[in-house]
């Protein structure tokens, strides 16, 4: 593993896109977006709750909420971490590749300090739930994270792609 991400890339098969439809299925889950919404690319996870939520509502399914937007995840973690929900965090991710790659990670699996463009790592704020191993993160390869309120065109894409898959599998249209 280098900087947290995988270094056997079969670890990040299934695509995102199948692994996160088969994390919807079944279980409840908790969809967090966390991020910094004055540092450009970082409010990326911002964004995408969001606009899911905009377009979803706060409950989609019976299993499944979608929590408002977190921006400072080392206060106070949400009581969901204390439950037994599979949690699914959106955040901006470090993960050494070009800007706007996706890439779905257990928290569980990644080294101390993955993923961190906060104040503390996220692995840390897992350390919160009674089992770290059912908190995810889908995260997005920020381009740049300099003071400002706008996400980079590339970022803003990848976010939209996000979007629009997991919109269509709480709607029931993807396939």
């Amino acid at each position: 593993m280098q900087n947290g991400v995988p270094d056997d890339a079969s670890r990040l098969r299934p695509p995102w896109r199948v692994a996160f439809k088969q994390f919807l299925v079944g279980v409840p889950c908790e969809l967090f977006g966390i991020g910094n919404p004055i540092k450009g690319d970082d409010s990326a996870g911002l964004y995408i709750i969001k606009q899911l939520r905009r377009m979803n509502g706060k409950r989609p399914r019976k299993n499944i909420i979608i929590h408002g937007a977190i921006t400072a995840p080392e206060i106070t973690p949400p009581r969901s971490f204390f439950k037994e929900s599979r949690i699914i965090i959106f955040d901006s991710a470090e993960l050494n590749l070009k800007p706007g790659s996706i890439a779905l990670a257990n928290i569980s699996d990644t080294r101390y300090g993955f993923f961190s463009t906060h104040n503390i790592p996220l692995k840390l704020v897992s350390s919160f739930s009674s089992n770290p191993s059912r908190v995810w993160i889908l995260g997005i390869q920020p381009e740049d994270v300099s003071v400002s309120e706008r996400l980079s065109d590339t970022v803003r894409q990848s976010a939209d792609e996000v979007i629009t898959f997991v919109g269509e599998i709480l709607r029931g249209e993807e396939e």
